[in-house]
């Protein structure tokens, strides 16, 4: 994203997440919400199409608001130091760690 031309690149596109049981199907619930699940699926892959990789025009109000929400997550990063996981994402859980 570069806020100062105000255009965003869109590169990669988020998958569904799919999990397994890490307890090998004892606890009772779905892979999803096993206490013990394993991820299976990778969390992103490329956009498909010359069109999911073309940049776009923001406008100002979002430009703005981009800001404002990198000034918090930038404090978020200093609260959480060590925890948080630097994955690249713009936007993350609200759990200060990144993810």
């Amino acid at each position: 994203m570069d806020l100062e031309a105000g255009i965003i690149r869109l590169r990669r596109n988020r998958l569904r997440p799919r999990f397994e049981h890490g307890c090998g199907g004892d606890c009772g619930r779905k892979a999803g919400y096993c206490p013990q699940c394993v991820q299976v699926q990778r969390e992103t892959k490329d956009a498909k199409s010359r069109a999911g990789r073309r940049p776009l025009p923001l406008q100002d109000e979002l430009i703005k608001l981009f800001r404002k929400q990198q000034e918090e997550q930038g404090q978020e990063w200093s609260l959480a130091g060590q925890l948080w996981e630097k994955k690249g994402y713009r936007f993350t859980l609200p759990r200060l760690v990144g993810r």
